[in-house]
């Protein structure tokens, strides 16, 4: 028998875990600061969702990081305005199983051979290959340093056009 469930839109998180219950099947773990919660839907099911929030950008952005990174599989997703990565922590259970989990790269504290640790000590297996997960990890950091750059021209641009627009102002008072 089927169930409907909704799926929340969950705001920012720093993983979200796929994970195989017994007597529920597949599950999401969502991990936030010193907390998680579970969320009876595939992990397939719960990212299309929160992209689906966000549509309109991920097209733009999917070709935009594509241009940047020089390649089109595995691309950060942007998500609230934080950067995900997707680092496959299982093996897959069957053919279509998710065995990859999506982490915000702001709260990767480390990675090692075997684990990601989260600044909230909350720690993850990884299977694959140490430098696969951290080509990832740099990839979705170079992402949010050219973003990053992209806000502060845009604030200094218009932080400059502003003074321009003030300094006119004041000086051609009638």
């Amino acid at each position: 028998m089927f169930r409907i469930v909704e799926i929340p839109v969950l705001g920012k998180f720093d993983a979200l875990i796929p994970q195989y219950l017994q007597d529920e099947g597949d599950v999401t773990a969502v991990y936030y600061n010193h907390s998680y919660k579970i969320i009876h839907a595939p992990i397939k099911s719960v990212m299309s969702t929160q992209i689906k929030n966000v549509k309109e950008n991920q097209a733009y952005y999917h070709e935009y990081f594509s241009k940047i990174l020089r390649h089109k599989h595995y691309l950060p997703i942007l998500l609230d305005g934080e950067i995900y990565v997707s680092i496959k922590i299982r093996v897959p259970l069957i053919s279509p199983d998710s065995a990859s989990g999506y982490f915000n790269i702001h709260s990767i504290q480390n990675i090692t051979r075997e684990l990601i640790i989260l600044n909230s000590d909350f720690s993850f297996f990884t299977n694959m290959l140490f430098a696969t997960a951290n080509s990832r990890v740099r990839d979705g950091l170079l992402v949010d340093s050219i973003l990053q750059l992209g806000k502060e021209k845009a604030a200094f641009s218009q932080n400059i056009g502003n003074n321009i627009l003030d300094f006119y102002m004041q000086n051609n008072k009638k």
